[in-house]
């Protein structure tokens, strides 16, 4: 097992992304492979791994492939970025937009990932349409995963809300 080069714990946090993105309490086997420590197993056969690791006794921060210690301005961090979708996209430009959560180690790199990621889930990376990741505008860039936690009876669905007319 990999051992915190810092203090010698074999615990780490790492996040996944199974069906929406957690951090983990892992240990990391010599050949990389990943084992959680939580009861999470059967949810893990699915996950994908991001982000660089942190030690779950002291807090520092690796690159998980390498153990080489990341100062704080080099680790991932998790960001929410919302973008406004171009008018080529658009049914009703200025309305729509598109969220995505990433880990970047800055705020541009976490919406130039969201800008590319915009394209991918819109299948327009070809070269013919002139699209350009930058054409999405971003509106809005937060530290951390943003959550809505709005209850299910105080959200809009068309034009009611909670039996009540907006």
């Amino acid at each position: 097992m990999k051992k915190c080069p810092e203090c010698g714990c074999e615990d780490f946090i790492l996040a996944g992304d199974a069906y929406d993105f957690v951090e983990y309490v892992v240990t990391i086997k010599d050949d990389g492979a990943v084992v959680t420590v939580e009861s999470w197993d059967e949810m893990v056969e699915y996950t994908t791994w991001h982000a660089d690791i942190k030690c779950y006794k002291c807090g520092a921060h690796y690159n998980r492939e390498s153990l080489k210690e990341l100062l704080c301005e080099g680790a991932l961090l998790p960001f929410t970025v919302l973008l406004l979708y171009p008018d080529y996209i658009a049914e009703n430009y200025g309305t729509e937009t598109y969220l995505d959560q990433v880990y970047a180690r800055t705020a541009v790199g976490a919406i130039d990932q969201a800008q590319n990621h915009a394209m991918e889930a819109n299948d327009i990376w070809d070269d013919e349409s002139g699209a350009d990741p930058c054409d999405f505008c971003p509106l809005l860039t937060l530290r951390g995963h943003w959550n809505d936690l709005t209850p299910v009876e105080l959200q809009v669905f068309g034009d009611v809300v909670a039996g009540n007319r907006v």
